[in-house]
């Protein structure tokens, strides 16, 4: 599968739906430059005409066309939307296997040619007995491009943080393309559920301090419950074994799983014997992505913060979900081929829950967000670009790129804009829900309902078009996003930088505010996430 990503075409040529012409008027009004976040500095754009203040907005009362206030016919030439990816995206779930010293010899080209994608060996059985093949192993599928993985077989009775250095000192550090290393918990030694707990809990956290990742949680649903089924693992990803069923049951502690060991009975060519199987929960494309490979440069689509503000989720254009700091991963849309890419998602009103929404306008929810209907199946103008929920949460509106605006559940339509003179690239709802904003590749604003637009940059040379808007808690500002990483402020949004090193090699896809309102996420289509203000930076890849 190939996508493309270049700035030089034009918005036409990116999508397969029907072309929408783009004339008429655009809306104008002041604004402040919010400089280029992990750029170089740029000043902000020159206005071709005098800025003016934007006069009040008398909000529609009904589903009629409003046109922006400050509107005027501009002679500034539009400026070029980011390009989207379009096309089916995804595929099965990707296959691995488990193995140890009892595989013996294992010829990892030959796995690979089976149609194995990553392997996960072991590297002791506690601290009293190292694993003879793990160095042969660890090398061996790295040395074929599998996407490789550690566990080590843990035991009560031992001291935990030993058993965590050891497993540290053997892997030396965790880099792209290896997975969190696992804890294999699945024997008592006749220590108490409890003490082994607590004892689990600190082997992940001294395998934290070394190796600065996450580690995943080896467990059956019985041993789970045999341990008085614990809730204290939900930041550790799970990797299930339930063997002989259909899906695999979830032990308390998590919501979903992201590993799933489903036999112990398997065959695979280049490895004597029976061998345990496993799944990854989403395709080899969200398998790479989330082990840190690149995977191209417009994978990632967007973030959407948890309930605490310590944590974030990020969507892959193939509906693949990864977490990072504490957000709770809640599930995924990975590991099925959809017919068109993801392009968001969105926070549920409580951060409970996430919706993911493609550019066919099909709705996937999480957690407690509610599904309140879709656009799958139905012919569309153009792409949908944005979602944007009710206060309440049990409703929401999808934003074509041609300006349409669905309501679904208790969302009301209050009006779309007549004309364009470029494609919309994101929508903000206001606090109260009654109300919205639409944002244009050219940074024309369109408010309806209760948003009351408070400057835009339309009618002004931008060098880079606008890829999302994110609004402040007031509703009274808003930022809008370049492609480049330059912020554009409004209202009572505040201009901030980026003061960290990180430097994308790829456009930025999306703004997130926090939820304080004093700081936003900027997310490049390679996944480099770009925290500024008061916005936590999780670290580069997800746990």
């Amino acid at each position: 599968m190939q996508r493309k990503l270049c700035e030089a075409l034009a918005c036409a040529s990116s999508v397969v739906f029907v072309a929408v012409s783009a004339v008429g008027c655009s809306g104008s009004g002041s604004h402040s430059g919010s400089l280029a976040a992990g750029s170089q500095a740029t000043p902000a754009p020159t206005s071709t005409r005098s800025p003016t203040a934007p006069p009040a907005v008398t909000p529609p009362t009904s589903s009629t066309t409003t046109t922006p206030p400050g509107s005027s016919t501009s002679t500034t030439p539009p400026i070029a939307a980011l390009p989207l990816p379009s096309g089916k995206v995804g595929g099965a779930r990707a296959e691995g296997v488990d193995v140890s010293v009892y595989q013996g010899t294992i010829d990892w080209a030959k796995v690979k040619a089976a149609g194995i994608s990553f392997g996960i060996c072991r590297v002791s059985d506690g601290t009293n007995t190292l694993d003879s093949t793990f160095t042969a192993n660890w090398k061996g599928m790295k040395a074929q491009g599998l996407v490789r993985g550690v566990y080590q077989f843990f035991r009560p009775s031992q001291d935990p943080v030993a058993q965590a250095d050891l497993l540290a000192s053997k892997v030396g550090a965790i880099g792209p393309g290896d997975l969190p290393p696992t804890c294999d918990v699945e024997v008592t030694d006749g220590v108490a559920a409890a003490t082994i707990v607590a004892r689990v809990q600190a082997w992940s956290a001294e395998i934290e301090k070394k190796l600065d990742v996450t580690p995943m949680i080896y467990i059956s649903p019985g041993f789970s419950s045999a341990l008085g089924s614990p809730t204290v693992f939900w930041a550790n990803d799970l990797w299930v074994a339930h063997w002989g069923v259909a899906t695999p049951s979830v032990p308390a502690s998590w919501k979903d799983w992201t590993f799933w060991q489903w036999t112990d009975k398997g065959s695979v060519n280049g490895i004597s014997g029976v061998v345990d199987r496993d799944r990854f929960h989403g395709s080899v494309e969200d398998l790479q992505a989330f082990a840190g490979l690149d995977v191209g440069p417009d994978f990632h689509r967007g973030l959407a913060e948890d309930s605490t503000g310590k944590g974030y989720w990020m969507v892959g254009l193939t509906g693949t979900v990864t977490a990072y700091g504490d957000a709770t991963w809640r599930g995924t849309a990975g590991g099925a081929t959809h017919p068109q890419p993801f392009l968001g998602v969105v926070r549920s009103p409580s951060g409970l829950g996430y919706w993911l929404f493609a550019a066919d306008g099909a709705v996937s929810e999480f957690g407690d967000a509610v599904n309140a209907g879709d656009l799958s199946g139905k012919t569309l103008g153009a792409p949908i670009v944005g979602l944007a929920p009710t206060a309440t949460g049990k409703g929401y509106w999808l934003v074509g790129r041609d300006g349409s605006v669905h309501a679904f559940g208790d969302a009301q339509s209050y009006g779309q804009p007549a004309h364009l003179t470029d494609p919309i690239v994101g929508v903000a709802a206001t606090p109260t829900g009654k109300g919205y904003f639409l944002a244009g590749a050219d940074g024309a604003i369109y408010a309806y309902g209760d948003a009351i637009a408070q400057g835009s940059a339309a009618g002004q040379t931008l060098a880079h078009p606008v890829t999302g808007i994110a609004r402040t808690i007031t509703g009274k500002g808003y930022w809008l996003a370049q492609s480049n990483g330059d912020v554009l402020s409004f209202g009572d949004a505040t201009k901030m930088l980026y003061t960290g090193a990180r430097t994308p090699k790829a456009p930025i896809v999306s703004i997130t505010p926090t939820l304080t309102g004093k700081g936003y996420w900027l997310v490049a289509g390679d996944g480099t996430i770009l925290a500024v203000g008061d916005a936590l930076d999780a670290g580069p890849r997800a746990r």
